[in-house]
Formats: structure tokens, C-alpha cells, sequence
């Protein structure tokens, strides 16, 4: 269990809702940032939580909190954690991007039949903007699976911490500079 005011705060947070709309993106981070005492809009959610999250947790703790990203979350380290939930989303995403990895080399080679398909493999459909969505909805739907259980403690936390950074992932798609970017790509 978390002591003090972070058990609190774990009650207080914004509920996360996997939702993309600016009402939502709004409300998350403007109570956050009611938390922080820092009205001025420049921390993200994400740095907002990891800032409460220090006075609250050992060292050894925060500095695996603040280490998890959803850029290294899959590496061996993470894998292999003595903490069964952190290993167990660690290699959930390592397995989907291996399988990404598979599945874009395949298609590479015009070998798609390589791959046998699946619930993610046949989710993976539409446009790259739709297949990206597809991607992050799994992975938080791990997370809430994950989650079962876990409410006042360090792996709720860590679990808050993963589902903000989907959302912030999520949230800092623009449908018109990706479609621009892509065709600056495929045009060239």
C-alpha cells in the first residue's frame, strides 16, 4: 500500500478513459494540473504524476517508476522484473512488436500468408491511423486486465503512469499532419 496523501491522490486522479476528444485530453490534464500547483499549462500529465509520485515513494521505487516508458517497457529488463505485473505487460508489448516487426517484413517479402492470423493480425486493418488506435486499445485493455486488484498500490500507479502515456499517445495524433507527412513520403 501506498501511505499518506499519494493514497489520496490515487483516489482523487482523473478516471482514464481511452477516449481521443479535446473535452477529455481537458479534463485530464486540468486536474492534474490542480495537483501540481502549476497553473501555467507547461508539465504534462505524465511529468505532472511522476512529480507527485517522488515524495511519496522509496527511491528505489520512484526510480522505476520514472523509468517506465512505453519506449523501453519492453526491454529485457522490464521482461524479466521480479514484479510479475511490470514483466507481464513488458513482454505483452515486446510479443506485439515482435509480431508487428514479423508481419511488416513479411509484407515486405509478399509473403503475408507467413504469418498466421489472429485476433491482432486481423485488427490490424484501415487505415495506419486506425491500426495505430487498434494497437494502443490493446494495449490498455492489458493494462485494465492488469489492473484487477491493484488500486491504492505501487503497480496502480505504474499502471496509471502506462495508461497516461497511451492516452498522451493517442491524444498527439493529428489526422491532417500525418496525412501531410505521408505524403511528403510517398511522394518523394
Amino acid at each position: 500500500m501506498i501511505s499518506g496523501n499519494l493514497e489520496y491522490l490515487m483516489t482523487s486522479l482523473p478516471h482514464l478513459r481511452f477516449d481521443a476528444r479535446e473535452q477529455e485530453k481537458k479534463r485530464v490534464q486540468s486536474t492534474l494540473q490542480q495537483y501540481s500547483h502549476n497553473n501555467n499549462g507547461e508539465l504534462s500529465a505524465v511529468s505532472i504524476l511522476e512529480n507527485l509520485a517522488k515524495d511519496y515513494l522509496s527511491k528505489p521505487k520512484y526510480q522505476l517508476f520514472q523509468n517506465i516508458s512505453l519506449s523501453n517497457i519492453h526491454s529485457t529488463h522490464f521482461r524479466e522484473h521480479n514484479n510479475k505485473m511490470i514483466a507481464q505487460f513488458a513482454s505483452f508489448r515486446y510479443d506485439l512488436m515482435e509480431k508487428l516487426r514479423r508481419l511488416r517484413h513479411s509484407k515486405g517479402n509478399q509473403n503475408e500468408s507467413a504469418i498466421k492470423s489472429d485476433a491482432i493480425t486481423e485488427g490490424l486493418v484501415g487505415t495506419p491511423l486506425d491500426q495505430e488506435i487498434f494497437l494502443l486499445k490493446l494495449q490498455w485493455d492489458k493494462l485494465a486486465e492488469l489492473s484487477i486488484g491493484h488500486y491504492s498500490d505501487v503497480l496502480a500507479l505504474v499502471i496509471y503512469k502506462l495508461k497516461l502515456l497511451l492516452l498522451s499517445r493517442y491524444w498527439s495524433f493529428d489526422q491532417k499532419r500525418g496525412f501531410q507527412v505521408f505524403l511528403n513520403l510517398t511522394t518523394n
